[in-house]
């Protein structure tokens, strides 16, 4: 659907275009994730919801990965690029319905004060102050730095390194394959060990094995894919599990401030992982240019010892940083659990006084 504007204008509309549908898809997602925060108050709910949620996402994109070429092929006729055009445009249907289906089906039983009033000023002050929260902005941020610093170089690693970039979509399937294994596990991990022991586990577990990536010769394929299944297995709970502890850091600010804002906590919570995108997006090239890497041709020993750093060892460092700051989240299940408690109290004693001053309004004469 490009316009034959030259190569300058194509490249033009390529970035108005993609940037316009992130900044949809953002102002999509933010509520989207916020809404699990308002849907239930119990904080094991939240954990089931967002387990359902990323079994969704790992699943689909495991069927995205493996079938949209074959899928673009028959759709085009021979014509690649109406091929893709028009996958495109079935995804985006198939989206579209889903997002309205979301919004119609599901109902926000948490409700704020009626005492509160929109202040962006206030959300973010009372988001200042919220520790629990600001741990987890910074984890965030470093979890998603590591994730995209090795993401961005796998097929590198692939293609320089194992010699063998046919076997890249075998390494992502059977690791997909086991993220949502580990996504589906997630709740009752939650039940035996509590979100915050389950993360740092998770985290600290994928930080010790991600290292032998960087010592394992080429020849070692059935390691290699045994690995990187495993670590894809322990760090599948991680992302459902950070976003209910987000949602988390919300019932926390409302019991400390008074103040309920999922939103805005969310919406900052998303910043966080831009950021840590763009960390990893920019360390990733400049890592690879200061080995000396250039593309399309035979590798240095310092090129290849660079791409052997950003898949073994840079993400060990980061699961591991990511399971200490873990063991300072001090929002356990017992500690939410009285949260919980004294939330509904709270909530209970506000709406009733609303209830009573608007009863009291109506009866005064005209």
């Amino acid at each position: 659907t490009v316009p034959d504007l030259g190569p300058g204008g194509k490249l033009a509309y390529a970035y108005l275009t993609y940037t316009l549908m992130m900044m949809v898809y953002t102002a999509i997602n933010i509520p989207y994730s916020a809404l699990m925060g308002v849907m239930t108050p119990v904080t094991q709910e939240r954990s089931q919801l967002s387990s359902f949620r990323f079994i969704g996402a790992f699943g689909v994109a495991l069927v995205v990965q493996t079938f949209t070429p074959a899928i673009a092929e028959s759709l085009g006729g021979g014509d690649a690029a109406a091929g893709w055009q028009r996958v495109m445009m079935l995804y985006g249907s198939i989206a579209a319905v889903l997002f309205v289906a979301c919004f119609q089906l599901t109902r926000e039983r948490i409700q704020p004060s009626p005492q509160q009033r929109a202040s962006l000023r206030e959300d973010v002050g009372s988001l200042m102050q919220n520790g629990p929260w600001k741990l987890m902005f910074l984890l965030g941020l470093l979890v998603i730095a590591g994730f995209v610093l090795r993401g961005g170089t796998l097929m590198y690693y692939f293609k320089y390194y194992l010699k063998a970039p046919e076997r890249f979509e075998l390494f992502m399937f059977s690791g997909g394959l086991a993220a949502l294994l580990g996504t589906m596990l997630m709740p009752l991990g939650c039940r035996l060990l509590g979100k915050r022991r389950l993360y740092a586990l998770c985290m600290g577990s994928a930080g010790l094995l991600s290292p032998a990536l960087y010592f394992l010769p080429p020849e070692s394929w059935n390691a290699i894919l045994t690995l990187n299944t495993l670590v894809a297995f322990l760090l599948g709970p991680t992302a459902p599990l950070m976003f209910v502890m987000f949602t988390d850091t919300a019932d926390y600010g409302e019991w400390k401030t008074g103040r309920r804002n999922t939103g805005m906590v969310m919406a900052a919570a998303m910043l966080s992982l831009k950021f840590g995108g763009a960390i990893g997006g920019f360390a990733n090239g400049m890592i690879l240019d200061w080995t000396g890497f250039v593309a399309n041709q035979e590798q240095s020993a310092e090129a290849l010892n660079g791409i052997l750093l950003i898949v073994g060892i840079l993400p060990a460092l980061t699961c591991t940083a990511a399971a200490i700051l873990a063991c300072f989240y001090r929002l356990d299940d017992v500690t939410l659990c009285r949260i919980e408690l004294e939330l509904k109290r709270r909530r209970a004693g506000l709406h009733a006084a609303g209830a009573e001053a608007e009863s009291g309004a109506a009866q005064v004469p005209a």
